[in-house]
C-alpha cells in the first residue's frame, strides 16, 4: 500500500502536474512521494500544511 500526501498546486504548474490534470492554483492533490518528486523540484507543487498553526489569543482580564 502506498501512502499519499497532500500537496498544493502553485502558479508555476502547467496543464498537468505529476501526470494528473491541474485542478487549479492553491488546490490540493494527493500524491505519493515518487509522483511528487519532480514537481516539487520544479516548484509546481508545495507540501500542504497538515494543520495551520493556531494563533495564540491573549485576552485582558478585568481586575475588580
Amino acid at each position: 500500500m502506498t501512502f499519499k500526501q497532500s500537496f498544493t498546486v502553485t502558479e508555476k504548474a502547467g496543464h498537468f502536474v505529476a501526470g494528473i490534470r491541474n485542478p487549479g492554483v492553491n488546490e490540493t492533490l494527493l500524491l505519493t512521494n515518487e509522483q511528487a518528486e519532480l514537481a516539487l523540484i520544479l516548484g509546481e507543487i508545495k507540501r500542504s500544511e497538515e494543520l495551520p498553526a493556531a494563533e495564540s489569543v491573549t485576552t485582558k482580564s478585568k481586575k475588580g
